[in-house]
This record gives C-alpha cells, sequence and structure tokens, in this order.
C-alpha cells in the first residue's frame, strides 16, 4: 500500500511463539524490525515526511539524521 514494499516473507505473526519457543529469536527480530519498517514508512508518505527525508538525504548524503 501506498507504494510501501510488503516486509512479509517468509514469516508471519501467527509463527512468532513457535520461532520463539524454537529459539529463534533472530529471525523474530527481523520480522519485527520489518514491521517497524513498514510502518514508519507508511507514516512518512502519510505525513509528507518522506519528501523532507529525500530532500534533506539528497542535500546531505549519509550524514543527513534518520528520525
Amino acid at each position: 500500500a501506498l507504494g510501501v514494499p510488503s516486509p512479509k516473507k517468509g514469516m508471519d505473526g501467527s509463527q512468532v511463539w513457535a520461532y520463539y519457543k524454537a529459539g529463534r529469536l533472530a529471525e523474530i527480530v527481523d520480522y519485527c524490525a520489518g514491521d517497524v519498517a513498514a510502518a514508519r514508512a507508511v507514516f512518512r508518505r502519510m505525513t509528507g515526511n518522506d519528501f523532507a527525508h529525500r530532500v534533506l538525504q539528497e542535500h546531505y548524503g549519509s550524514d543527513a539524521r534518520d528520525d
């Protein structure tokens, strides 16, 4: 939605408990981080902040703050 790619690859929320019990914590972290990144991108699109961020990145490069 909104041009934001889905972070869902190989795992979904119904599997978190099983992954936890199996000690697959790094995969849970990756899954959750993808969700957070997607939610952040959607928020930026909805509020117009993605434009401001791109302008800062173009002007300042990798030194621009990402918050």
